[in-house]
């Protein structure tokens, strides 16, 4: 037997790799012919959980037996106890996206509100990462368009800067100070730790702690009215007014105050959505939909659900003293651990039978089913809708066969210098922009954009056959098109 063969081709081999698993708690990482990761798992012990994928294959659910035929090779990563083992399985599900596992989809578009706090007068930035700088994040969000809604809403209530630096740096104050939205620091009208103030307001806000906003806003009215400034004292006014109002209509859901996150999921066709509501101090504060890929309809809803949660809260950077799900998930007792250790208190994983969280549990399932029909409509329509055009347009071009990917090169340049060539690829009528690639001219000088052009496509169809020799797959080379 080759050594391309799948691994339970070669029994040999495979006995050899399962004797030597150690028994401590890790990671495996299962790759295919072309040694890309399509499948990450962990395990309190590699030696008793790995071998089980290949003694009794015949057992497995069906997504999984169809991973387990395509394994050539498997590595492992040991790790000190099962909570590190989790977080390490987040970040490799993360790093790989493997096909055969429970996944966020496009997790790198949410978003994040930043927080400078170890700057002298900070912006409020949204950015699509978090990093140890000393920033808060609050996040992640999967909407923009409503978090920039909730972004103006915020200023409103406690105003800040969002100029430039080069705008800051001129020393007077902008239309925005005029409108109410600044206070001005770059005039020197507010001190650092005036601004700063403010900064701790927003986040009290963002945080969901609208009533410990609304007491900080009424001492400061009360002080600056004893001072008799007034102008000042009616400015706290119009701000308590307004978080006040927005207060009224969040929805209070217990009679504690306590911090919370629900979860709901509905699924169809290899896809799910996940909705989270997070309650803060008792109120309803937020919900967000969450798009998951590689379902199978065999697996059970905790089981999804404890893929999700897990890879939620490895990015999310509020951790709730409650988390309600609708069935107690696999792995309750590490994800507790893992998040108490994260929050530094105690955090409970429950399955409310009876009350206001099973209502609301209910109410977040619902929304995610809601969430779920939309998508559908969304994908029908699209399938559709590119369907008819490919069709079309293989009608249009005498084209032997659908193009399903198709490819188109440009040339541009500044000025008749830096000549660069653009490759944009479209798969099943649909931009891919991950294929998408860059070529520095080197072999053309002057103006001929036809060399130019050949130069671009001889490069990149000699990278396709290079990957073929090597076996080193690059994914933008890898396929050829139907279409240029």
């Amino acid at each position: 037997m080759t050594e391309t063969a799948p691994i339970l081709q070669r029994p040999e081999y495979l006995r050899e790799r399962l004797k030597a698993l150690p028994d401590q708690p890790g990671v495996y990482l299962m790759r295919d012919l072309k040694t890309r990761v399509i499948y990450v798992g962990k395990a309190l012990s590699l030696r008793n959980r790995v071998p089980n994928y290949f003694h009794a294959s015949s057992l497995l659910p069906e997504h999984i037996s169809a991973m387990v035929e395509r394994v050539y090779d498997f590595e492992v990563i040991t790790t000190a106890n099962e909570k590190e083992a989790l977080v390490l399985e987040c970040t490799l599900i993360k790093q790989y996206k493997p096909r055969f596992n429970i996944r966020l989809r496009d997790d790198k578009n949410y978003l994040y509100i930043k927080l400078p706090l170890n700057e002298d007068f900070p912006r409020v930035y949204l950015v699509r990462r978090t990093g140890g700088d000393g920033a808060k994040y609050y996040g992640p969000y999967t909407n923009a368009i409503a978090l920039r809604s909730t972004l103006k809403t915020v200023r409103r209530v406690v105003p800040y800067r969002t100029c430039t630096d080069h705008e800051f740096a001129l020393h007077r104050p902008c239309f925005y100070y005029h409108l109410k939205l600044c206070t001005a620091p770059c005039a020197g009208f507010q001190t650092r730790d005036e601004y700063h103030q403010q900064l701790d307001q927003i986040a009290l806000f963002l945080e969901g702690k609208s009533d410990d906003l609304v007491k900080q806003l009424k001492r400061q009215m009360q002080e600056a009215a004893e001072a008799l400034k007034y102008e000042a004292a009616a400015r706290y006014r119009d701000r308590l007014e307004a978080i006040e109002t927005m207060s009224q209509r969040q929805k209070m859901l217990a009679l504690g105050r306590l911090d919370q996150d629900l979860f709901g999921l509905a699924r169809s066709n290899g896809r799910g959505s996940v909705t989270v509501f997070t309650v803060r101090e008792g109120k309803l504060s937020g919900s967000e939909n969450f798009e998951l890929a590689g379902l199978s309809p065999e697996q059970a809803l905790a089981d999804v659900l404890n893929a999700f949660v897990s890879q939620y809260y490895a990015s999310a950077t509020h951790i709730p003293r409650e988390v309600f799900v609708p069935d107690r998930l696999p792995d309750t007792e590490v994800i507790e651990q893992w998040l108490s250790e994260r929050r530094g208190s105690r955090v409970s994983l429950r399955v409310p039978q009876r009350g206001k969280q099973r209502e609301l549990l209910a109410q977040v399932a619902a929304n995610a089913a809601e969430s779920m029909r939309q998508l559908r409509i969304k994908l029908d329509y699209d399938e559709e809708r590119t369907g008819a055009l490919l069709n079309d347009l293989q009608r249009q071009l005498n084209l032997p066969a659908l193009p399903i990917r198709i490819e188109c090169y440009d040339i541009s340049n500044i000025q008749g210098k830096h000549p660069v060539g653009s490759m944009v690829v479209f798969e099943q009528g649909r931009p891919k922009p991950a294929h998408y690639r860059h070529f520095r001219i080197k072999t053309v000088q002057g103006a001929n954009d036809f060399a130019m052009l050949q130069e671009v496509l001889r490069r990149r169809f000699a990278r396709y056959a290079r990957q073929a020799d090597d076996g080193q797959e690059e994914p933008s080379f890898s396929a050829l098109p139907d279409l240029v």
